[in-house]
């Protein structure tokens, strides 16, 4: 590998781990509604589906954070994961199937703010919260302009 590459992966594990321990710190609970859709989006997209359908419906809100699923048989395990929520604030995911018990934590970004920081992406192919890191702004710079109060 080279150290251009290295220095990359270091920035983006840094970034990773940064937005799961702001979804800790200071993420909100999000309640998953007793009857649940299951995702229909490619697996391993989250961050493409979730704001391809918020985008699609102007009452759905884009978030990212941190997504924990217990399986009856494993120990529990959570993952940065990025997914919307309807005008009553619950959880609906275009990408995990429900398969087992899932627990969301994260924040609501400003949608427009989040169009305007990736019109040259075309959107988010990533977590825009984890690309803002990579890119310079700092953690009260990222809560300050996309994090919905």
């Amino acid at each position: 590998m080279e150290l251009m590459d290295e220095i990359n992966q270091h920035v983006n594990d840094t970034a990773r781990a940064l937005l799961i321990n702001m979804a800790h710190a200071i993420g909100k609970e999000m309640p998953v509604p007793e009857r649940r859709t299951s995702g229909e989006g490619p697996y391993g997209e989250c961050w493409t589906n979730a704001w391809e359908l918020a985008m699609s419906d102007d009452t759905l809100r884009y978030c990212e954070g941190v997504c924990t699923y217990a399986h009856p048989l494993k120990q529990p395990r959570h993952h940065a994961h990025a997914w919307v929520v309807d005008l009553n604030g619950f959880v609906i995911d275009p990408t995990e199937s429900y398969q087992h018990s899932y627990a969301y934590r994260g924040f609501i970004l400003r949608k427009d703010e989040v169009e305007r920081a990736t019109a040259d992406w075309d959107g988010p192919r990533s977590s825009v919260v984890e690309c803002l890191f990579a890119a310079g702004q700092s953690v009260p710079q990222i809560i300050a302009r996309f994090v919905e109060a």
